[in-house]
């Protein structure tokens, strides 16, 4: 659908992004995380600088809420860092520093991708997240550094005993699930495989050889920090109505 009117497409959609109800957000939201995963959607095709400055720090603020991976946010938003507003050029260098809490280098990776060729203001703002997040893993490995304060050493005999348990029954459910519910299981027939791996054609007694395929993606740090908080403020995300967003605004060019 979006490919035979971008513009269009894509104009609509940020209006459900910056929408005040949190219910259109949310649509707008699993709409855009699906391009971005099925069609590597980089860019919007319209010109986001062009939008009122309040909704250019909405976009911002709703698109690197998403849980797609900063690599593949990111390059959406940044033409927002040659804003007109200060106000959003400064909201987002510091979103982005937040950002780089949660997903590291990938944040600052991001950007070098973006801006091959740095100029002096686009070097300052990447030295500047660059900066913030060696400070903020140097201070979080500090108090990893304190055996007193971690779990995994006060209460590892108790910390591996659960993860033991929980892991059999992570297993056991996941295998059940499998089991009772995938339509490949029903439909697949068991096969014996050989000694070095491969299985025999059952009709032709060719020895096949065994392939794999694979994905990966990066979670972000806050969900294994706190996965209750990080899904709480998710779910606040959803709920929360924007119509008294950013309330003392200023309107500016």
């Amino acid at each position: 659908m979006r490919n035979k009117k971008e513009a269009d497409f894509d104009q609509h959609l940020i209006e459900f992004l910056i929408h005040d109800l949190g219910e259109i957000r949310w649509m707008g939201s699993r709409i855009l995380s699906k391009l971005i995963f099925h069609d590597n959607m980089r860019h919007f095709a319209v010109n986001i600088l062009e939008l009122p400055s309040k909704s250019q720090f909405k976009l911002f603020t709703a698109v690197l809420s998403l849980i797609n991976e900063a690599q593949h946010t990111l390059p959406l938003v940044v033409p927002l860092l040659e804003s007109g507003n200060e106000a959003v050029k400064e909201g987002l260098i510091s979103r982005l520093e937040l950002l780089s809490e949660d997903y590291g280098s990938q944040v600052t990776d991001a950007l070098n991708n973006y801006w091959p060729a740095k100029t002096e203001e686009q070097q300052a703002i990447s030295d500047r997240i660059q900066h913030y997040m060696e400070d903020f893993f140097k201070r979080a490995r500090k108090k990893t550094e304190v055996k007193e304060l971690n779990p995994l050493h006060t209460q590892s005999s108790y910390f591996n005993t659960y993860m033991k348990s929980y892991q059999k029954h992570f297993e056991r459910t996941i295998n059940e699930g499998v089991d009772k519910n995938s339509i490949m299981r029903q439909l697949a027939t068991t096969v014996v495989l050989a000694k070095g791996g491969g299985w025999k054609h059952a009709e032709t007694g060719e020895v096949m050889q065994l392939s794999s395929i694979g994905t990966s993606m990066t979670l972000p740090r806050s969900y294994f920090v706190s996965p209750d908080n990080f899904e709480w403020d998710r779910m606040v995300d959803r709920l929360e109505n924007w119509k008294n967003f950013l309330g003392e605004w200023e309107v500016t060019p």
